[in-house]
């Protein structure tokens, strides 16, 4: 029978330890670990690792414009980009909707981000990371992003996903726009 209540918010105990711990600015990291409580909530809620229908993008609107969401596509390794937020196509310089993750430009971010993925969907839990982007071959970091990628379990109706939250920041950690600087692109 079809239901057309609202699905409940979610609210998680604030007493459990931060999922990320970076040495980046507060806001960053208060961002990302709004998005592990969430997960973590729904987690608990169900038992184990939540499915597609119980993440509702409604729940974390603040978090829409850095959210990645890739279907797993099995045994090929070749995850499809299901959905990206505005701040993610910004980075990219167009809607990344409908492309393999690994058919993006900027490979070395990319590849970043699929390991972070394959990780989180194999080891069934959150994984965070990050990419850093070096200044001409120079050592001194001047921009890249912070993920936290974590698992949707797959159902008759729908594949295994990974929900993916990316930040970009600047070389002191502070976020920053993607397009900061005038860099045509992060990842």
């Amino acid at each position: 029978m079809l239901s057309l209540s609202p699905k409940p918010r979610i609210v998680a105990a604030e007493t459990r330890p931060p999922l990320v711990r970076w040495h980046a600015d507060e806001a960053v990291c208060r961002k990302i670990e709004r998005f592990g409580v969430y997960w973590r909530a729904l987690a608990t809620v169900r038992g184990g690792v939540p499915t597609r229908r119980d993440f509702d993008p409604a729940a974390v609107p603040a978090l829409l414009p850095n959210l990645l969401l890739i279907e797993a596509r099995g045994e090929s390794g070749r995850n499809r980009v299901r959905l990206a937020g505005s701040c993610v196509a910004a980075a990219m310089g167009s809607d990344i909707t409908g492309y393999e993750l690994q058919n993006l430009p900027r490979e070395d971010g990319v590849r970043a981000l699929a390991a972070g993925v394959e990780l989180c969907l194999s080891q069934q839990r959150p994984i965070p990371g990050e990419f850093t982007l070096a200044a001409g071959g120079s050592q001194r970091a001047i921009a890249g992003f912070r993920f936290l990628a974590a698992p949707l379990a797959a159902t008759r109706a729908a594949p295994a996903m990974a929900v993916v939250l990316a930040v970009f920041v600047a070389f002191d950690g502070r976020e920053v726009s993607p397009q900061w600087l005038g860099m045509p692109t992060v990842i």
